[in-house]
Protein backbone atom coordinates (compact mmCIF):
# COMPACT_ATOMS: atom_id res chain seq x y z
CA UNK A 1 0.00 0.00 0.00
CA UNK A 2 1.23 3.45 -0.91
CA UNK A 3 2.29 5.87 1.77
CA UNK A 4 0.31 8.47 -0.09
CA UNK A 5 -2.86 6.87 1.31
CA UNK A 6 -2.41 8.93 4.49
CA UNK A 7 -5.61 7.78 6.12
CA UNK A 8 -6.63 9.48 9.33
CA UNK A 9 -7.29 7.48 12.50
CA UNK A 10 -8.29 8.72 15.93
CA UNK A 11 -8.04 6.93 19.27
CA UNK A 12 -10.61 7.86 21.90
CA UNK A 13 -9.74 6.57 25.37
CA UNK A 14 -10.05 7.79 28.93
CA UNK A 15 -7.04 5.75 29.98
CA UNK A 16 -4.22 5.94 27.37
CA UNK A 17 -1.95 3.70 29.45
CA UNK A 18 -4.48 0.87 29.11
CA UNK A 19 -3.96 0.57 25.33
CA UNK A 20 -0.18 0.65 24.80
CA UNK A 21 -0.21 -1.79 21.86
CA UNK A 22 -2.84 0.23 20.04
CA UNK A 23 -1.04 3.52 20.57
CA UNK A 24 2.26 1.97 19.46
CA UNK A 25 0.72 0.44 16.33
CA UNK A 26 -1.05 3.60 15.17
CA UNK A 27 1.64 6.09 16.13
CA UNK A 28 4.34 4.26 14.17
CA UNK A 29 2.44 3.67 10.91
CA UNK A 30 3.86 5.95 8.21
CA UNK A 31 0.72 5.82 6.07
CA UNK A 32 -1.62 6.83 8.91
CA UNK A 33 -2.29 10.26 10.37
CA UNK A 34 -2.82 9.55 14.06
CA UNK A 35 -4.84 11.63 16.52
CA UNK A 36 -5.80 10.95 20.12
CA UNK A 37 -8.59 12.15 22.43
CA UNK A 38 -8.31 11.66 26.18
CA UNK A 39 -12.00 11.00 26.82
CA UNK A 40 -14.79 8.48 26.36
CA UNK A 41 -17.12 8.73 23.38
CA UNK A 42 -19.83 10.05 25.67
CA UNK A 43 -17.59 12.71 27.23
CA UNK A 44 -17.04 14.30 23.84
CA UNK A 45 -20.35 16.03 24.62
CA UNK A 46 -22.13 15.53 21.31
CA UNK A 47 -19.08 16.32 19.22
CA UNK A 48 -18.23 12.68 18.53
CA UNK A 49 -19.99 12.92 15.16
CA UNK A 50 -17.44 15.55 14.13
CA UNK A 51 -14.72 12.91 14.34
CA UNK A 52 -16.37 10.99 11.54
CA UNK A 53 -16.06 13.96 9.21
CA UNK A 54 -12.27 14.15 9.45
CA UNK A 55 -11.21 10.59 10.33
CA UNK A 56 -11.52 7.36 8.38
CA UNK A 57 -11.39 5.08 11.41
CA UNK A 58 -12.40 5.75 15.02
CA UNK A 59 -10.87 3.49 17.68
CA UNK A 60 -12.38 3.80 21.13
CA UNK A 61 -11.94 1.96 24.39
CA UNK A 62 -15.17 0.79 25.94
CA UNK A 63 -14.83 1.78 29.61
CA UNK A 64 -17.77 -0.22 30.89
CA UNK A 65 -20.82 2.00 30.27
CA UNK A 66 -21.82 0.31 27.03
CA UNK A 67 -25.29 1.87 26.89
CA UNK A 68 -23.71 5.34 26.71
CA UNK A 69 -21.28 4.08 24.06
CA UNK A 70 -24.21 2.86 22.00
CA UNK A 71 -25.82 6.32 22.05
CA UNK A 72 -22.58 7.92 20.88
CA UNK A 73 -22.19 5.32 18.12
CA UNK A 74 -25.74 5.99 16.95
CA UNK A 75 -24.94 9.70 16.73
CA UNK A 76 -21.82 9.00 14.69
CA UNK A 77 -23.65 6.66 12.33
CA UNK A 78 -26.46 9.11 11.68
CA UNK A 79 -24.23 12.05 10.88
CA UNK A 80 -21.26 10.33 9.24
CA UNK A 81 -21.17 11.24 5.58
CA UNK A 82 -17.96 9.43 4.84
CA UNK A 83 -19.04 6.29 6.71
CA UNK A 84 -16.14 6.27 9.15
CA UNK A 85 -15.41 2.82 10.53
CA UNK A 86 -15.75 2.36 14.29
CA UNK A 87 -13.53 -0.17 16.11
CA UNK A 88 -13.82 -0.90 19.83
CA UNK A 89 -11.20 -2.03 22.34
CA UNK A 90 -12.82 -4.07 25.10
CA UNK A 91 -11.86 -3.55 28.71
CA UNK A 92 -11.92 -6.26 31.38
CA UNK A 93 -15.46 -5.26 32.33
CA UNK A 94 -16.81 -5.69 28.78
CA UNK A 95 -19.01 -8.80 28.67
CA UNK A 96 -19.84 -10.97 25.67
CA UNK A 97 -23.35 -9.49 25.69
CA UNK A 98 -21.79 -6.02 25.50
CA UNK A 99 -19.67 -7.09 22.54
CA UNK A 100 -22.78 -8.29 20.73
CA UNK A 101 -24.54 -4.98 21.40
CA UNK A 102 -21.59 -3.01 20.04
CA UNK A 103 -21.44 -5.13 16.90
CA UNK A 104 -25.18 -4.82 16.34
CA UNK A 105 -24.89 -1.04 16.69
CA UNK A 106 -22.42 -0.87 13.81
CA UNK A 107 -19.00 -1.37 15.38
CA UNK A 108 -16.90 -3.10 12.73
CA UNK A 109 -14.68 -5.04 15.14
CA UNK A 110 -14.16 -5.47 18.90
CA UNK A 111 -10.61 -6.28 20.06
CA UNK A 112 -9.38 -7.22 23.53
CA UNK A 113 -6.77 -5.11 25.37
CA UNK A 114 -4.29 -7.92 24.88
CA UNK A 115 -4.10 -7.64 21.08
CA UNK A 116 -0.55 -7.13 19.83
CA UNK A 117 0.77 -4.14 17.90
CA UNK A 118 1.59 -6.31 14.87
CA UNK A 119 -1.92 -7.72 14.76
CA UNK A 120 -3.37 -4.23 14.89
CA UNK A 121 -1.08 -2.97 12.12
CA UNK A 122 -2.18 -5.82 9.89
CA UNK A 123 -5.82 -5.14 10.64
CA UNK A 124 -5.51 -1.40 10.01
CA UNK A 125 -3.71 -1.96 6.71
CA UNK A 126 -6.41 -4.36 5.53
CA UNK A 127 -9.13 -1.99 6.65
CA UNK A 128 -7.58 0.93 4.76
CA UNK A 129 -7.25 -1.18 1.62
CA UNK A 130 -10.91 -2.13 1.84
CA UNK A 131 -11.93 1.52 2.20
CA UNK A 132 -9.79 2.55 -0.76
CA UNK A 133 -11.31 -0.19 -2.91
CA UNK A 134 -14.80 0.83 -1.81
CA UNK A 135 -14.04 4.48 -2.66
CA UNK A 136 -12.91 3.50 -6.16
CA UNK A 137 -16.02 1.40 -6.71
CA UNK A 138 -18.19 4.20 -5.35
CA UNK A 139 -16.62 6.72 -7.70
CA UNK A 140 -17.11 4.33 -10.60
CA UNK A 141 -20.76 3.86 -9.69
CA UNK A 142 -21.19 7.61 -9.34
CA UNK A 143 -20.03 8.09 -12.92
CA UNK A 144 -22.92 6.03 -14.26
CA UNK A 145 -25.69 8.16 -15.71
CA UNK A 146 -28.44 5.75 -14.69
CA UNK A 147 -29.20 3.18 -12.06
CA UNK A 148 -28.87 -0.52 -12.66
CA UNK A 149 -31.62 -2.60 -14.22
CA UNK A 150 -33.65 -5.08 -12.17
CA UNK A 151 -34.49 -8.48 -13.65
CA UNK A 152 -36.76 -10.79 -11.68
CA UNK A 153 -36.91 -14.53 -12.33
CA UNK A 154 -40.02 -16.42 -11.24
CA UNK A 155 -41.48 -19.88 -11.89
CA UNK A 156 -44.79 -21.35 -12.95
CA UNK A 157 -44.28 -24.45 -10.83
CA UNK A 158 -41.73 -25.98 -8.50
CA UNK A 159 -38.94 -27.96 -10.10
CA UNK A 160 -39.12 -26.19 -13.43
CA UNK A 161 -35.50 -25.00 -13.12
CA UNK A 162 -35.88 -21.29 -12.49
CA UNK A 163 -32.84 -21.12 -10.17
CA UNK A 164 -30.63 -22.72 -12.84
CA UNK A 165 -31.86 -20.08 -15.27
CA UNK A 166 -31.41 -17.23 -12.78
CA UNK A 167 -27.86 -18.20 -11.75
CA UNK A 168 -26.59 -18.67 -15.29
CA UNK A 169 -28.48 -15.65 -16.61
CA UNK A 170 -26.69 -13.51 -14.01
CA UNK A 171 -23.37 -14.99 -15.12
CA UNK A 172 -24.14 -14.27 -18.79
CA UNK A 173 -25.09 -10.64 -18.06
CA UNK A 174 -21.48 -9.87 -17.12
CA UNK A 175 -20.56 -9.83 -20.81
CA UNK A 176 -19.05 -6.58 -22.12
CA UNK A 177 -21.31 -4.63 -24.46
CA UNK A 178 -20.41 -2.32 -27.34
CA UNK A 179 -17.46 -0.07 -26.55
CA UNK A 180 -17.55 -0.82 -22.85
CA UNK A 181 -14.09 -1.87 -21.64
CA UNK A 182 -15.18 -3.43 -18.37
CA UNK A 183 -17.53 -6.31 -17.72
CA UNK A 184 -21.00 -5.46 -16.49
CA UNK A 185 -21.34 -5.48 -12.71
CA UNK A 186 -23.98 -8.06 -11.81
CA UNK A 187 -25.46 -9.33 -8.55
CA UNK A 188 -27.89 -12.18 -8.01
CA UNK A 189 -30.13 -12.12 -4.93
CA UNK A 190 -31.91 -15.16 -3.52
CA UNK A 191 -35.18 -13.85 -2.11
CA UNK A 192 -36.43 -17.26 -1.03
CA UNK A 193 -35.44 -16.83 2.62
CA UNK A 194 -36.76 -20.29 3.48
CA UNK A 195 -35.63 -22.67 0.75
CA UNK A 196 -33.37 -20.59 -1.48
CA UNK A 197 -30.82 -22.63 -3.45
CA UNK A 198 -28.65 -20.02 -5.17
CA UNK A 199 -25.94 -20.37 -2.53
CA UNK A 200 -25.89 -24.15 -2.96
CA UNK A 201 -25.70 -23.81 -6.75
CA UNK A 202 -22.63 -21.58 -6.48
CA UNK A 203 -21.11 -22.92 -3.24
CA UNK A 204 -21.15 -19.56 -1.49
CA UNK A 205 -21.85 -19.15 2.24
CA UNK A 206 -25.34 -18.25 3.45
CA UNK A 207 -26.14 -14.61 4.14
CA UNK A 208 -28.34 -13.89 7.15
CA UNK A 209 -29.05 -10.25 6.25
CA UNK A 210 -32.68 -10.82 5.26
CA UNK A 211 -33.26 -13.23 8.13
CA UNK A 212 -31.94 -10.72 10.65
CA UNK A 213 -34.09 -7.83 9.47
CA UNK A 214 -37.11 -10.11 9.13
CA UNK A 215 -36.81 -11.43 12.68
CA UNK A 216 -35.26 -8.47 14.53
CA UNK A 217 -36.56 -5.58 12.44
CA UNK A 218 -34.42 -2.53 11.78
CA UNK A 219 -33.26 -1.00 8.54
CA UNK A 220 -30.99 -2.18 5.75
CA UNK A 221 -28.06 0.09 4.91
CA UNK A 222 -25.30 -0.05 2.30
CA UNK A 223 -22.69 -1.32 4.76
CA UNK A 224 -24.86 -4.26 5.80
CA UNK A 225 -25.43 -5.18 2.17
CA UNK A 226 -21.72 -4.88 1.33
CA UNK A 227 -20.76 -7.19 4.20
CA UNK A 228 -23.37 -9.77 3.14
CA UNK A 229 -22.30 -10.11 -0.50
CA UNK A 230 -19.96 -12.82 -1.75
CA UNK A 231 -17.86 -12.08 -4.83
CA UNK A 232 -17.01 -15.05 -7.05
CA UNK A 233 -13.82 -15.39 -9.09
CA UNK A 234 -15.80 -14.54 -12.23
CA UNK A 235 -16.77 -11.19 -10.73
CA UNK A 236 -20.39 -12.17 -10.07
CA UNK A 237 -21.70 -11.00 -6.70
CA UNK A 238 -24.11 -13.20 -4.75
CA UNK A 239 -26.51 -12.50 -1.89
CA UNK A 240 -27.41 -16.03 -0.83
CA UNK A 241 -30.38 -17.09 1.27
CA UNK A 242 -29.97 -17.41 5.06
CA UNK A 243 -29.24 -20.71 6.77
CA UNK A 244 -32.07 -20.15 9.25
CA UNK A 245 -35.81 -20.38 8.67
CA UNK A 246 -38.04 -17.33 8.92
CA UNK A 247 -41.64 -16.81 7.81
CA UNK A 248 -41.73 -15.25 4.35
CA UNK A 249 -44.26 -12.69 5.52
CA UNK A 250 -41.86 -11.53 8.25
CA UNK A 251 -39.87 -9.69 5.60
CA UNK A 252 -41.30 -6.19 5.12
CA UNK A 253 -41.82 -4.20 1.91
CA UNK A 254 -39.45 -1.48 3.16
CA UNK A 255 -36.68 -4.06 3.58
CA UNK A 256 -36.98 -5.20 -0.03
CA UNK A 257 -37.27 -1.63 -1.28
CA UNK A 258 -34.10 -0.55 0.55
CA UNK A 259 -32.15 -3.60 -0.60
CA UNK A 260 -33.02 -3.10 -4.26
CA UNK A 261 -32.34 0.63 -4.10
CA UNK A 262 -28.86 0.04 -2.67
CA UNK A 263 -28.02 -2.64 -5.23
CA UNK A 264 -29.22 -0.54 -8.18
CA UNK A 265 -26.76 2.17 -7.21
CA UNK A 266 -23.83 -0.25 -7.33
CA UNK A 267 -24.60 -2.77 -10.07
CA UNK A 268 -25.49 -2.64 -13.76
CA UNK A 269 -27.87 -5.58 -13.43
CA UNK A 270 -29.67 -6.90 -10.33
CA UNK A 271 -31.09 -10.42 -10.80
CA UNK A 272 -33.72 -11.43 -8.25
CA UNK A 273 -34.62 -15.11 -7.82
CA UNK A 274 -38.15 -15.11 -6.38
CA UNK A 275 -39.73 -17.61 -4.01
CA UNK A 276 -42.75 -19.59 -5.12
CA UNK A 277 -45.08 -17.58 -2.91
CA UNK A 278 -47.22 -14.47 -3.12
CA UNK A 279 -46.43 -12.08 -0.27
CA UNK A 280 -47.00 -8.38 0.34
CA UNK A 281 -43.33 -7.42 -0.08
CA UNK A 282 -43.59 -8.31 -3.77
CA UNK A 283 -45.20 -4.89 -4.40
CA UNK A 284 -42.03 -2.74 -4.19
CA UNK A 285 -40.12 -5.50 -5.97
CA UNK A 286 -42.51 -5.40 -8.93
CA UNK A 287 -42.36 -1.60 -8.97
CA UNK A 288 -38.58 -1.78 -9.32
CA UNK A 289 -38.60 -4.57 -11.93
CA UNK A 290 -37.50 -3.59 -15.43
CA UNK A 291 -37.97 -7.08 -16.88
CA UNK A 292 -39.49 -10.28 -15.53
CA UNK A 293 -38.65 -13.76 -16.80
CA UNK A 294 -41.35 -16.35 -16.10
CA UNK A 295 -39.81 -19.82 -16.33
CA UNK A 296 -42.19 -22.65 -17.24
CA UNK A 297 -42.56 -25.72 -19.39
CA UNK A 298 -45.20 -26.20 -22.05
CA UNK A 299 -47.36 -28.68 -20.10
CA UNK A 300 -50.98 -27.60 -19.75
CA UNK A 301 -50.97 -27.30 -15.90
CA UNK A 302 -47.81 -25.14 -16.02
CA UNK A 303 -49.25 -22.85 -18.68
CA UNK A 304 -52.45 -22.39 -16.68
CA UNK A 305 -50.45 -21.53 -13.57
CA UNK A 306 -48.33 -19.11 -15.62
CA UNK A 307 -51.51 -17.34 -16.73
CA UNK A 308 -52.59 -16.90 -13.12
CA UNK A 309 -49.20 -15.48 -12.17
CA UNK A 310 -49.21 -13.03 -15.06
CA UNK A 311 -52.62 -11.77 -13.97
CA UNK A 312 -51.38 -11.35 -10.39
CA UNK A 313 -48.12 -9.62 -11.30
CA UNK A 314 -49.76 -7.17 -13.72
CA UNK A 315 -52.74 -6.35 -11.51
CA UNK A 316 -51.02 -3.30 -10.03
CA UNK A 317 -48.37 -2.80 -12.71
CA UNK A 318 -50.04 -3.10 -16.10
CA UNK A 319 -46.89 -2.18 -18.00
CA UNK A 320 -44.73 -4.88 -16.38
CA UNK A 321 -42.68 -6.55 -19.11
CA UNK A 322 -42.91 -10.34 -18.71
CA UNK A 323 -41.01 -12.69 -21.00
CA UNK A 324 -41.82 -16.39 -21.12
CA UNK A 325 -38.90 -18.82 -20.86
CA UNK A 326 -39.73 -22.39 -21.89
CA UNK A 327 -37.32 -24.60 -19.97
CA UNK A 328 -36.31 -28.24 -20.57
CA UNK A 329 -37.40 -28.06 -24.20
CA UNK A 330 -35.41 -27.41 -27.36
CA UNK A 331 -36.76 -24.73 -29.66
CA UNK A 332 -38.75 -26.48 -32.41
CA UNK A 333 -38.23 -25.60 -36.05
CA UNK A 334 -41.98 -25.12 -36.28
CA UNK A 335 -44.02 -24.61 -33.13
CA UNK A 336 -46.62 -27.28 -32.55
CA UNK A 337 -50.29 -26.60 -32.10
CA UNK A 338 -50.19 -26.80 -28.31
CA UNK A 339 -47.32 -24.28 -28.30
CA UNK A 340 -49.38 -21.83 -30.36
CA UNK A 341 -52.40 -22.30 -28.09
CA UNK A 342 -50.28 -21.81 -24.97
CA UNK A 343 -48.70 -18.67 -26.40
CA UNK A 344 -52.14 -17.32 -27.23
CA UNK A 345 -53.39 -18.04 -23.71
CA UNK A 346 -50.44 -16.19 -22.17
CA UNK A 347 -50.69 -13.40 -24.74
CA UNK A 348 -46.94 -13.53 -25.25
CA UNK A 349 -44.69 -15.08 -27.88
CA UNK A 350 -42.39 -17.94 -26.95
CA UNK A 351 -39.03 -16.39 -27.78
CA UNK A 352 -36.78 -18.11 -25.25
CA UNK A 353 -36.24 -21.88 -25.16
CA UNK A 354 -33.81 -23.70 -22.84
CA UNK A 355 -33.04 -27.29 -23.90
CA UNK A 356 -32.78 -30.25 -21.56
CA UNK A 357 -29.10 -30.94 -20.77
CA UNK A 358 -28.84 -32.86 -17.47
CA UNK A 359 -25.17 -33.72 -17.92
CA UNK A 360 -24.00 -30.09 -18.21
CA UNK A 361 -26.39 -28.92 -15.49
CA UNK A 362 -25.23 -31.65 -13.09
CA UNK A 363 -21.53 -30.94 -13.67
CA UNK A 364 -22.01 -27.22 -12.98
CA UNK A 365 -24.06 -27.99 -9.87
CA UNK A 366 -21.53 -30.51 -8.52
CA UNK A 367 -18.67 -28.03 -8.94
CA UNK A 368 -20.63 -25.05 -7.62
CA UNK A 369 -19.94 -22.84 -10.65
CA UNK A 370 -21.92 -21.38 -13.58
CA UNK A 371 -22.24 -23.38 -16.78
CA UNK A 372 -19.70 -21.19 -18.57
CA UNK A 373 -16.98 -22.47 -16.25
CA UNK A 374 -17.46 -26.17 -17.07
CA UNK A 375 -19.70 -26.53 -20.13
CA UNK A 376 -19.36 -23.31 -22.10
CA UNK A 377 -20.06 -25.01 -25.43
CA UNK A 378 -23.08 -26.96 -24.24
CA UNK A 379 -26.47 -26.23 -25.76
CA UNK A 380 -27.71 -25.30 -22.30
CA UNK A 381 -25.00 -22.68 -21.71
CA UNK A 382 -25.40 -21.23 -25.21
CA UNK A 383 -29.18 -20.93 -24.91
CA UNK A 384 -28.97 -19.10 -21.57
CA UNK A 385 -26.24 -16.91 -23.05
CA UNK A 386 -28.63 -15.94 -25.85
CA UNK A 387 -31.30 -15.26 -23.23
CA UNK A 388 -28.90 -12.88 -21.48
CA UNK A 389 -28.05 -11.04 -24.70
CA UNK A 390 -31.72 -10.75 -25.62
CA UNK A 391 -32.55 -9.42 -22.15
CA UNK A 392 -29.81 -6.80 -22.37
CA UNK A 393 -31.08 -5.71 -25.78
CA UNK A 394 -34.70 -5.57 -24.59
CA UNK A 395 -33.75 -3.44 -21.59
CA UNK A 396 -31.72 -1.10 -23.80
CA UNK A 397 -34.67 -0.72 -26.18
CA UNK A 398 -37.01 -0.03 -23.28
CA UNK A 399 -34.67 2.71 -22.04
CA UNK A 400 -34.54 4.24 -25.51
CA UNK A 401 -38.31 4.17 -25.81
CA UNK A 402 -38.65 5.87 -22.42
CA UNK A 403 -36.19 8.61 -23.42
CA UNK A 404 -38.06 9.16 -26.70
CA UNK A 405 -41.35 9.56 -24.82
CA UNK A 406 -39.80 12.09 -22.45
CA UNK A 407 -38.34 14.07 -25.37
CA UNK A 408 -41.66 14.03 -27.16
Amino acid sequence: MSKASNKSIVLVTKNPDATPALREALATMSNVAFDERNATLTELNGSSHALAKVHDVIFFRSEGDVEQDLKAIEEIKKSSRNKAEIVAIASDSTSLADVRKLTAAGVKEVFPDSISADELRGYVNNLIQQREAAAIEGARSGMRLELGKVITVTQARGGVGSTTVAVNLADSLQTRQGRKTEANRVVIVDLDIQFGAVGSFLEVPPANLLYNVAVDGGEIDAMMVEQSLTKMDSGLHVLAAPDKFAPLEALKPEHVESLISILKERFDYVVLDLPRALVDWLAPLLDATDRMLLVTDSAVPSIRQARRLIDFYTEDKLDLQIDIVINHEKKPLVQKRHHAEASKLLERPFLHWIPEDPSAAREALDRGVPLTAVARRSALAKSIGRLGQATIAALANSSSDTEDKHQA
